[in-house]
């Protein structure tokens, strides 16, 4: 979707696509409420929120696709889908096979759209995609328990994998240090609205203002705002959560006499955390 949920979706209808995605499986069924949640990142190799596994089974994934498929040009295949349940041993011979049956779907399939679900940059679309394939090919059981362990395993999100998405091209494959000078800088509080972007410099980490829901005003001067924000980051976003990755929290966001000081509050409880003085909000067209 290269121009970009933005035109379709609020930075927490973009969210809450992907906490919600819907898996075709081979005999047609839908399968409901696989959550992408977790932060992966293709740039941090040696960490827990590495992308090494994901790629292992991405190539997994990608070998079956093109033995089965019709090469129709670099990277892209074309598919035929059978929709009987019986068929072959699959790819994984401990799993059962998908691969038998009658005559089904045409299906023209970029392995590079396919990887992005593996490498933390995967759209809604091309993550429900991948895990149909993955499915249909025998390397993950249809089962929402299977399906959620191999998302949680495999598949996950960085933080300009979902700004990227949100905002479509030219952003979409740009890295988080690329938005520093991208788009229009905002310099006022009144010019903070939904879909801007705030760049943090130190940490090289973005993230996406879906609301502006209070002010704050002092002598009748408006000197701070609390946004709601979408965002995929390794922080913890409430406490004692065992979970990180996609999240939609409250930002307080303070004009200084230089830039903006920006604050990350806890949903659950009352403590205050992770000040960022020095960020940048940007327009982004």
């Amino acid at each position: 979707m290269t121009q970009g949920y933005r035109n379709t979706h609020t930075p927490k209808a973009l969210y809450d696509a992907y906490r919600n995605l819907t898996v075709e499986l081979p005999d047609q069924q839908l399968l409901y409420f696989v959550d992408i949640r977790e932060y992966r990142n293709y740039g941090l190799p040696n960490s827990e929120y590495s992308c090494v596994a994901g790629v292992k089974a991405y190539e997994k994934l990608a070998r079956a696709i093109v033995k089965d498929g019709k090469k129709l040009g670099p990277h892209v295949f074309e598919l035929t889908l059978l929709r009987r349940v019986v068929g072959p041993p699959a790819v994984d011979d401990s799993l059962p096979g998908w691969g038998g049956g009658v005559a089904g779907e045409k299906l023209i399939v970029n392995t590079t759209d396919v990887m992005r679900a593996f490498i933390g940059k995967g759209s809604p679309d091309e993550i429900e995609l991948a895990l149909r394939l993955a499915v249909y090919y025998g390397l993950v059981r249809p089962t929402l328990g299977e399906l959620q362990a191999y998302c949680n395993e495999y598949i996950g999100l960085d933080c300009s994998g979902f700004t990227g998405v949100y905002y479509g091209a030219p952003y979409r494959g740009k890295s988080s240090v690329a938005y520093r000078t991208l788009g229009k800088e905002v310099k006022e509080l009144a010019d903070i609205e939904q879909g801007c972007a705030i760049v943090f410099l130190k940490t090289n980490h973005i993230s996406v203002i879906d609301s502006v829901y209070r002010d704050y005003v002092v002598n009748g001067k408006k000197v701070a705002v609390e946004c709601m924000v979408a965002e995929a980051t390794a922080a913890k976003m409430e406490m004692d959560d065992p979970n990180d990755g996609l999240n939609y929290s409250s930002y307080t966001i303070l004009k200084k006499p230089k830039g903006w000081d920006v604050t990350r509050r806890i949903i659950k409880g009352e403590e205050m955390k992770d000040t960022n003085p020095t960020v940048t909000i940007r327009k982004l067209a």
